[in-house]
């Protein structure tokens, strides 16, 4: 299917759909508030995690040295942590 025919049929579905006397309790909204709370920290560890990868690709710092702190690497040049 096309867009316009997506979308005409989207149109007529929500014109057609019947009401649903539904009842949401008082459960549900807590139950969301603990979603966006959750997801709200996950985004922000996650920001952490890629900042402090970003600073330090842009860090002018030699990681060759290991008496520096720097992680030693293998082979191919690879720290343990940048491993998938």
């Amino acid at each position: 299917m096309d867009l316009g025919t997506t979308a005409a049929l989207a149109v007529v579905v929500l014109f057609i759909a019947a009401p649903a006397y539904a009842y949401i309790d008082p459960g549900s909204g807590s139950m969301l508030i603990q979603l966006l709370t959750g997801g709200a920290a996950g985004a922000v560890i996650l920001a952490r995690l890629y900042w402090r990868r970003f600073k330090e690709r842009l860090s002018s710092k030699s990681t060759s040295s290991a008496a520096d702190g720097a992680l030693p690497t293998d082979a191919s040049g690879i720290s343990p942590i940048d491993r998938p």
